[in-house]
């Protein structure tokens, strides 16, 4: 009965409910509109702070025996994982054109499988192609000793009796491959600019086993950043199905990480490349929002008294209306209770008002971005945030 007569209250005059109504509509629209961009826009700033990250993770073997060419599809079946390369990288001790006199300085040999340079995007091969049977060499050290594609290079290796002739099929530019250069036991990279790319099938079989022996037999402590035989996994992480939030997103890359290790205990030691990214985002968001919060609180506080201004043009009317109540023997808690759901209805009704206004001002004013990260069936669609974004509006 009682919400029936506030029902009548409610729809009694129609003008003063849309009054109610719109006011009520416009300051939560406001309030939510500016939060639904606060998260659209975190989630871009989420998706920029890992644009620049080519390689998400990397497993280093800590042992120069450990089988990465079986490990890496292992890895590439887990949930969360876009993909898995076996490389195993090493030190040559010089590398020279054939029929030049200019040798390199010591660089590195890196072994990675033809589907490599699809599944990163690490290397931009400027000349040639990767061939199995050949060599890709680094930008830097084909202008230094004038090579080109066709040409010969002999690569000498610590271990290896015989020196390696290979014809060059490839120049490479290293311009996005800092990340190749991690070593586990260091916290930087170690760049190096004499670079020479082979097939990893083709190092199994022809220098794996000498340099697994020269590994194992160390005489004294390679110098720092210095790599003798080091296996390892490089690791794409399934960068759609992320959290829009970076602390979400960086606990799942973390989480990620420890599950590679875990896959094969005591044999791979992982480092996850987007955390950093991860804490610069985080920052940046709560700057973002701060910012964003402070900058809509005036008009919200407009829309608010707005609404308080609509509510008192028409308190006569439903004071009135509430005296004729009282007059056919409504008890004063009747009456109470009867406001009290009235304004409850209208409350529902002008929040879902203002959250859908929210939503169609964001749309419109910022567009197709705002519309796909806004989109529930795309991709790694943040429920939760969404879900506490319309949860905070609607109690507003």
């Amino acid at each position: 009965m009682m919400i029936h007569y506030a029902w009548r209250l409610v729809t009694r005059n129609p003008r003063r409910t849309a009054t109610y109504l719109f006011g009520l509509a416009l300051a939560v629209g406001l309030f939510s509109g500016i939060l639904f961009f606060v998260d659209a826009t975190a989630r871009e700033m989420t998706a920029t702070a890992i644009a620049p990250i080519k390689l998400d993770i990397i497993a280093h073997a800590t042992e120069p025996t450990v089988d990465v060419g079986a490990a890496a599809p292992v890895i590439a079946q887990q949930r969360g994982i876009a993909g898995a390369e076996p490389v195993t990288a090493a030190d040559f001790n010089s590398a020279v054109k054939v029929g030049g006199n200019h040798p390199s300085p010591t660089g590195r040999l890196f072994a990675v499988q033809p589907s490599y340079f699809q599944s990163f995007d690490l290397l931009q091969v400027s000349d040639g192609k990767f061939d199995p049977h050949g060599v890709m060499v680094s930008e830097a050290m084909a202008i230094a000793q004038g090579i080109k594609v066709g040409d010969s290079l002999q690569l000498t290796f610590a271990g290896v009796d015989q020196p390696v002739t290979l014809p060059v099929t490839g120049i490479v530019n290293l311009d996005n491959a800092d990340a190749l250069f991690t070593i586990a036991a260091e916290s930087e990279n170690a760049l190096v600019a004499d670079v020479v790319f082979v097939d990893y099938a083709w190092f199994q079989q022809t220098l794996q086993a000498p340099l697994a022996v020269q590994a194992a037999n160390l005489q004294a402590t390679p110098p720092p950043g210095a790599v003798v035989l080091d296996p390892q996994v490089h690791v794409k992480i399934d960068r759609s199905l992320l959290p829009a939030d970076p602390t979400l997103a960086a606990q799942q890359a973390a989480s990620l990480r420890r599950s590679v290790e875990a896959q094969f205990p005591g044999q791979l030691k992982a480092l996850d490349n987007l955390s950093s990214a991860f804490n610069a985002a985080k920052k940046d968001v709560l700057s973002a929002k701060i910012l964003f919060i402070f900058l809509g609180l005036p008009g919200v506080a407009l829309a608010a008294y707005l609404a308080k201004f609509a509510a008192e043009l028409f308190a006569e009317a439903q004071r009135r209306e509430l005296s004729l109540l009282r007059t056919r023997g409504a008890t004063p808690w009747q009456i109470g209770l009867i406001i009290a759901v009235a304004s409850v209805l209208l409350a529902i009704g002008g929040s879902l008002l203002g959250i859908l206004f929210g939503l169609v001002t964001l749309v419109v004013s910022a567009g197709a971005q705002a519309a796909s990260a806004l989109n529930p069936l795309a991709p790694g669609f943040d429920w939760a945030m969404f879900a506490n974004t319309v949860g905070i509006a609607f109690l507003a």
